[in-house]
């Protein structure tokens, strides 16, 4: 994930459930992105359920000029897109999260077509 960061020159979205939102938050995923907007202008937009957890971490990150949306759909797939063309899937498992980075054109274009809808209907929360 921090090598889809590093390389995304003007767009990175997100769509996270709660736990996979606490999980970056605890990586250096947001520090690091941080550190990559102050370089250069890139629009960030992250979308995840409304729960205690998700707005802990997005009052927490009040210094990360992102912007959040919360999803009126549960359960919708964790994917992070960005504008050099990947797409990193997140996987539940029982007890482990997984990740699968792939570049296939026809993948990341139906997820930047899942995730455009989505931003489209939600509210949004800065």
């Amino acid at each position: 994930i921090n090598e889809l960061t590093k390389q995304t020159t003007h767009r990175l979205q997100a769509v996270v459930s709660d736990k996979h939102l606490i999980w970056l938050y605890n990586s250096p995923f947001f520090d690091d992105l941080e550190i990559i907007m102050k370089k250069r202008e890139m629009d960030v937009k992250v979308m995840t359920i409304y729960s205690p957890t998700s707005t802990y971490v997005i009052e927490q990150l009040n210094t990360c000029d992102c912007d959040f949306a919360f999803l009126q759909i549960h359960d919708q797939p964790s994917f992070i897109l960005s504008d050099n063309g990947s797409l990193i899937l997140l996987i539940d498992s029982e007890d482990r999260f997984y990740a699968m980075e792939t570049n296939y054109e026809s993948m990341v274009k139906s997820y930047q077509n899942l995730f455009d809808l989505l931003w489209k209907n939600q509210p949004k929360k800065k």
